[in-house]
């Protein structure tokens, strides 16, 4: 049920992403120069390429989801580490008018929370298989990297339970 959730708002921030996307490519552009071509070219495939990786992203997670579904927990893995490998490739954002700390930050941050489902899902089936080590190391890392603002306590108690149930079952 909390999968659901997740995935039906992420679901919809990347279709409101994509309508935004749209409506831009939609606009006229004003090609004053060939410069200004090239910038909107450019922007155009990004936009595309953006596209695809989210599309490639929700494929791969989907394909873990319904692996483990199925039990078949080591190509459920490999699908999450797919997903999270296409997150943590992708460019980060450039804004002229950010510091280069706080891009990096808005950045870190957009990485982190475009991976937590896959993170979760992960977690699930390296623990059914028993790799408890690699398990807890995902684990830890979104403990060191998931944030939810105002429930960094809830958070906390969650994660911490997890890692105490897979150090429960490596012993």
């Amino acid at each position: 049920m909390k999968h659901k959730a997740l995935y039906a708002k992420l679901l919809a921030i990347f279709f409101l992403a994509v309508i935004l996307g749209l409506c831009a490519v939609g606009m006229p552009l004003k090609t004053n120069n060939v410069n200004t071509a090239l910038a909107s070219s450019d922007q155009v495939k990004n936009f595309n390429e953006d596209l695809n990786n989210a599309s490639n992203y929700w494929a791969h997670n989907h394909k873990g989801s319904a692996y483990f579904r199925n039990g078949d927990y080591e190509k459920s893995i490999e699908e999450y580490k797919k997903a999270i490998e296409i997150i943590e490739n992708i460019p980060g954002e450039n804004w002229d008018d950010v510091s280069k700390e706080e891009m990096d930050r808005i950045n870190h941050e957009s990485h982190v929370s475009k991976q937590i489902f896959s993170r979760y899902g992960l977690i699930e089936a390296l623990e059914k298989i028993g790799q408890y080590e690699e398990a807890l190391q995902n684990v830890d890392w979104l403990k060191r990297n998931q944030i939810m603002k105002g429930k960094e306590e809830f958070l906390k108690k969650k994660l911490e339970g997890m890692k105490q149930n897979i150090l429960q079952k490596m012993h």
